[in-house]
């Protein structure tokens, strides 16, 4: 079975939207502290390990099962 992404083209994406969201509250707006941002990136990084919807759509193992 194809998955519609890969753990790698996640990891793609997200960091592609950090890097403008970066660029944008530097340059442009400011609209929050760096380390809010870099927590945000962090987290929705680490989101298909969580939960379970995300990590088969991305294909990856859960860390935590119940």
């Amino acid at each position: 079975m194809k998955l519609p992404i890969s753990p790698g083209w996640w990891m793609v994406y997200v960091s592609g939207i950090y890097f403008i969201a970066g660029m944008l509250n530097i340059f442009v707006y400011r609209f929050c502290e760096p380390e809010l941002i870099q927590l945000t990136y962090c987290v929705i990084l680490s989101l298909p390990l969580f939960m379970p919807p995300l990590s088969r759509l991305v294909g990856v193992k859960l860390l935590f099962r119940s």
